[in-house]
């Protein structure tokens, strides 16, 4: 039934684009003066997006796309790649951002005491809290938790411990092992009576889900919402997925990092070699604002209005450093991507990066190469064995410019690594859903936490040095002399990056 109604769903789709394509196809051959109009209509949809505040490289990418096919590319431009919201959601994102400052406060001694750290500290705090509404709190303790199956250990015993509640948001849940033991916790939970809520995304999950999928949770007793239900339409509104991953429990205990529910997160079912993927475990009062992320969301998805006060953390744990939790959406002025920026930025000894998609704008690039330049020990390390071979191209597409600067590019030779953090100087780390590309910073919405000073850090850097252990050095020398249609395939698929 699953492969059916994906089988359905493509073939609409593919159906609305050739009709589209024929009825562009019959403008053009038969109708010259409609055609000329059109040319002028690209002309100034070009003017009005080169004077818009998108990414230049992302501005660029449309603008190649409208001139050559000036009927197509317009007519998709302003499908996919304008930022235009419906009054009715533009209305639901008021009501959660509203619903979110209500539960932001930031104690203002924590703030005085990142001021007798440093100005590093505070500036990032700052932005995060200008920016996402989201406080930076003491009184939490944070472990890495590394690969996926480590991760799945402790949240299958914490979700054992529940006693008030539990909310579980993902991009993907898949069929599999890790869910049928989540689930039999979770039906266990709902039956003694404790709340339970599951966000997912619906494209994330469409194919890799059963259909009765929300039945069954709900008569479990689990309330379920799917983040912006996929319609075979051609829709703005389609191209912004849920790309979270957060767990909160009892409001004390909270979870996120790259990994999602499915048996490849945890290395039980090998797709792409070994999967190395990376999360954390959080106890004490930076939880809350996972939890007001999960509120914020549901609020979004289902308008139902929740008392937050219900949810409050009420366990401090001991002080550990300084920990902010925060989130990312297409509407919230491109948090994650400054936040990397300024951990680079900051930098005075090294800057250690894991992702597994390397597409990025001319300001990261750049900030990369300054930092490299300037004697800062950069690495990036990527997968060697992807997931998506596109996009793979166009990661490697950017290996030359950095490496010419002095940016390290290393590969995880064991398969795919899917692990989305940074550290920097053992001072300053970050970790959660983000990758390093447009979609990530862009187009999702995402979540990470922000780590200063933490004995978590300690773990970070272990981390990174057994995975550079397992990984091969990228000799630029040799990079050079890949073969041509290498590099030409990486030119091409770079001009739609933008895209991917």
């Amino acid at each position: 039934m699953k492969i059916k109604k994906t089988i359905l769903t493509g073939a609409l789709i593919l159906l609305e684009i050739c009709l589209m394509l024929v009825i562009i196809w019959r403008l053009n051959s038969e109708a010259i003066d409609i055609y000329g109009a059109m040319e002028v209509i690209s002309v100034i949809v070009v003017v009005l997006l080169i004077y818009s505040r998108d990414n230049p490289s992302y501005k660029l990418t449309w603008v190649v796309i409208i001139l050559v096919f000036p009927m197509f590319g317009v007519f998709i431009y302003l499908l996919a790649g304008t930022h235009y919201l419906s009054p009715k959601l533009r209305r639901a994102i008021k009501s959660s951002r509203k619903f979110n400052k209500l539960t932001r406060y930031q104690k203002p001694q924590i703030l005085d005491e990142l001021r007798h750290h440093g100005g590093i500290y505070l500036k990032q705090a700052q932005f995060i809290l200008k920016l996402a509404d989201k406080p930076v709190y003491k009184g939490t303790q944070a472990h890495l938790l590394t690969p996926g199956e480590n991760l799945q250990k402790v949240l299958l015993d914490e979700l054992e411990n529940a006693k008030k509640f539990i909310f579980i948001e993902f991009f993907i849940i898949a069929e599999s092992i890790m869910w049928d033991d989540i689930f039999e916790i979770l039906r266990r939970k709902a039956a003694e009576g404790i709340e339970v809520r599951i966000i997912y995304d619906d494209a994330g999950s469409m194919d890799r889900l059963p259909h009765d999928f929300r039945q069954v949770c709900g008569h479990a007793g689990i309330h379920t919402a799917a983040f912006n239900p996929f319609t075979p339409m051609l829709n703005k509104f389609m191209e912004y997925r849920d790309h979270r991953k957060i767990v909160v429990i009892d409001g004390n205990t909270g979870f996120t990092g790259g990994i999602n529910v499915g048996d490849e997160y945890t290395n039980k079912l090998k797709r792409f070699g070994h999967w190395k993927d990376a999360g954390l475990v959080l106890y004490g009062d930076a939880v809350w604002n996972l939890t007001v992320m999960f509120l914020d969301m549901w609020i979004l998805m289902t308008g139902e209005r929740l008392f937050y006060n219900r949810y409050h953390t009420t366990k401090s744990a001991k002080d550990d450093g300084f920990v902010q939790p925060f989130n990312d959406s297409p509407f919230s002025g491109n948090v994650s991507e400054g936040a990397y920026m300024q951990i680079i930025n900051s930098s005075c000894r090294y800057v250690y990066i894991m992702t597994p998609y390397l597409i990025l704008d001319h300001e990261m690039t750049i900030t990369l190469c300054n930092a490299a330049r300037g004697g800062i020990d950069v690495r990036i390390i990527t997968p060697f064995v992807p997931d998506k071979k596109f996009v793979h191209i166009v990661t490697r597409g950017y290996y030359g410019q950095l490496m010419e600067c002095g940016v390290k590019i290393y590969e995880y030779t064991p398969g795919f690594l899917h692990a989305k953090m940074a550290l920097c100087d053992d001072e300053i780390g970050i970790i959660g859903s983000v990758n390093m590309d447009y979609r990530s910073f862009y187009l999702q919405f995402e979540d990470a936490v922000l780590l200063y000073g933490c004995t978590m850090l300690k773990e970070m850097k272990e981390d990174f040095a057994q995975t550079l252990a397992k990984s091969k050095l990228i000799d630029p020398l040799d990079w050079k002399k890949r073969h041509l249609r290498e590099k030409v395939a990486e030119i091409f698929l770079r001009l739609f990056a933008p895209l991917m």
